[in-house]
């Protein structure tokens, strides 16, 4: 009946902040994880990111092919992503060559490093998935970039769980995380119930809905994240209705943010080298014809 039953009395974490994030466009979707507290340079992080980097920031999207057709080639640098298609499907292409088709189940894992271009074409039938930004420990921020597609039958399952990231019950991602991590998908049923554990050094802890609700037990609606308070205690679910969610947990990054568009380095030295990386890039995607200058919001 359920995938794991929890302790009458075993302690489990609570919400220490909750967000629904906000709207971008017509497109419906929900960036959950704000990672940056002002919208001017220089960035301040938010209160939100400093609580749960290294993860920094959720997107869910839910876009119509009629009305969202693509994101142009936009650039990362200091970060890695992670892109899980729960439904419909989008092409998908980055800077180094790499592209493909990204359809329900599967996961494209950007390692940005030192800076990286990507874009996304919505399919036909629309597509809806969640984005991660995963901030790189100091040794990582500066390398070299790369990709990676993960096809649903290469992504592990354990009963109502997807192994995105890191290792649950045993079971691995193929994927290397930048650090000690665990990134899950679960779709439970009404009234089921499923207990996690996470790893004693994973202090850091957050889930958000995708569709459903869920009690953890306060309750948490579609496209709300919540960051659970500091602990290595377990997080107990109780689905009020059908439900799918990602939660993730993490031995906290020790280092600071430096913030700037869609980079996220350890300091301001590390940005400026992965900014220099980009506009380098940015001028070889212009000349290949691959690129416009309305493609590339947040970075002069």
């Amino acid at each position: 009946m359920s995938a794991a039953t929890a302790t009458a009395d075993a302690p489990v974490r609570k919400i220490a902040l909750r967000t629904r994030g906000h709207s971008i466009g017509r497109v419906k979707s929900a960036l959950l994880m704000q990672m940056s507290a002002t919208f001017e340079p220089p960035f301040a992080p938010s209160e939100l990111a400093e609580m749960l980097k290294p993860f920094v920031l959720l997107d869910a999207f839910d876009m119509d092919h009629a009305e969202f057709k693509s994101f142009g080639l936009h650039p990362h640098s200091g970060m890695a992503t992670l892109t899980f298609i729960t439904d419909g499907e989008m092409k998908y292409e980055d800077s180094s060559g790499a592209g493909g088709v990204l359809r329900e189940g599967d996961v494209e894992w950007l390692h940005a490093s030192l800076g990286a271009f990507h874009a996304g074409a919505v399919g036909e039938q629309g597509c809806q998935l969640f984005q991660l930004w995963i901030a790189l420990p100091p040794e990582q921020e500066t390398g070299e970039a790369k990709s990676i597609h993960l096809h649903k039958e290469q992504v592990p399952r354990v009963g109502p769980v997807t192994v995105l990231l890191g290792t649950y019950k045993g079971v691995s991602s193929p994927l290397t995380p930048p650090s000690d991590m665990t990134y899950l998908a679960a779709s439970l049923k009404a009234g089921q119930r499923w207990r996690y554990e996470p790893p004693a050094a994973h202090t850091v802890a957050w889930m958000a809905t995708k569709f459903g609700s869920v009690r953890v037990p306060e309750l948490v609606e579609k496209h709300e994240l919540v960051a659970f308070e500091p602990s290595n205690q377990a997080i107990e679910f109780e689905a009020v209705s059908d439900v799918e969610f990602v939660v993730g947990s993490a031995v906290k990054h020790p280092y600071p943010l430096s913030i700037y568009g869609e980079s996220v380095h350890t300091s301001p030295e590390a940005l400026e080298k992965g900014k220099a990386h980009i506009a380098e890039t940015k001028t070889r995607l212009i000349a290949e014809g691959r690129l416009v200058m309305a493609q590339t919001p947040g970075h002069d």
